[in-house]
This record gives structure tokens, sequence and C-alpha cells, in this order.
């Protein structure tokens, strides 16, 4: 599956100043140091758009990028970028910032139709993992867990990792793990299909905090 339109990246502090047009939105979200950058930059094929950092938490803002796939079926799309979460090396104070900010933006997002959740094949499921999903399922949107650095493992043991974040009962009802390597684009294709299947047409209604 090919793409055939990346707009230039629009940074906001607030979702509610993020760019006109109602598109539906694909969420990319992850622990800091997870590999969200690299995975964009290759899945995009725009890696100047999401410079990576050797310092975790660099992504402070929400980044929005419209994209189209080359499919008659398709329509323009954002991808939305979401700061890291977890460990990363920053003030207190700033951590409870990009809180508010994703919380209001999965709270009053209306367009908001997949969220692409990201881990990394060696450490998957952290305990800020879970208490994300758990905060996230209730909303109703879909969820396409994806696990990054394959390259990083043997492929025996990517797979297995895979079988096991499948299996685990925080992940039930969700789609297989997409194994994903930035390095060697493993995964990409499957990845672009698996959001395609919800650009492809109207998202379903979710259901929203009240």
């Amino acid at each position: 599956m090919k793409i055939c339109e990346v707009s230039e990246l629009t940074k906001v502090s607030d979702h509610r100043q993020k760019p006109a047009g109602g598109l539906t939105e694909v969420a990319f979200v992850g622990r800091s140091n997870v590999g969200k950058s690299s995975l964009l930059g290759a899945l995009l094929m725009r890696w100047k758009l999401f410079p990576t950092s050797s310092t975790p938490g660099k992504t402070r803002t929400l980044g929005f990028v419209r994209v189209k796939l080359a499919s008659a079926a398709s329509r323009a799309f954002h991808v939305v970028d979401l700061p890291g979460y977890g460990f990363a090396n920053v003030p207190v104070a700033v951590k409870e910032q990009w809180g508010r900010m994703v919380e209001a933006y999965f709270q009053e997002g209306t367009d908001l139709g997949l969220v692409v959740f990201i881990m990394d094949v060696r450490h998957p499921l952290t305990a800020s993992d879970r208490e994300l999903l758990a905060w996230i399922r209730p909303t109703g949107v879909p969820i396409q867990p994806v696990l990054t650095k394959a390259d990083k493992l043997s492929s025996t043991a990517a797979v297995e990792s895979l079988k096991a974040v499948h299996a685990d009962p925080d992940l039930a009802g969700f789609p297989a793990p997409v194994l994903f390597s930035a390095k060697t684009r493993q995964g990409r294709n499957e990845l672009l299909h698996a959001i395609w299947e919800h650009v492809a047409r109207p998202p379903l209604p979710a259901i929203r905090h009240p």
C-alpha cells in the first residue's frame, strides 16, 4: 500500500487548535523511548517530520500530519503524534501538563477513528501501558497494538513476544499486534492496511467520557 499525500507537521498544545477539516484521526501513542518517532518516520517515509532523540520525552505537543493513501476507497486523514508517557526524564509539572493535554484530546476529540498503541517488543505492557489502556478502552475507539524494534530480537523471540502480548487479558478483543521495525520496514504494509480499514470509511461512533 502506497501513500500519495503527506503534509507538513502542525504542532499544537491544545487539541482545539488542530487543523480544520474534520478529518478522521489516527493517534499514535506509546511510552517514552518506545520508538514512536522512528515508526512514524518509516511508516510515512518522512523521517525529517519526526526527528528522533537520545533524550526521551522530546515530543511535548500534539502533532498533526495530513495523509492520504493511494487507494480510491481511502480519504485524507490526520496522523496525530501524541506525547510519550512513562519514564521521560522531565519535571513532574511537565508530565502533568502532558497528561492533561492528552486526557483532553481523548475526552473531547470527536474525530478519533483509531489509536495505534505502541510498545517495545522487548518490554511490552508496562504498568503505565496498562493504565492508559484501561483509560482508553471505555471510549470505544478501536485500538491497534504495535510492537516496535522487532529487529532487536531474533524472529523466534519476537514472535513469542507477540503471542504473549496478544494473549494478555488487557488486550482482549484487540487485533493481533503488528511486529514493526523502522530499520527493516517489517510490518509497514501491515500497519498501513490496518489504518486503511479505518479511514476507507467513516469511523464508528465512539463512546465518550461524560
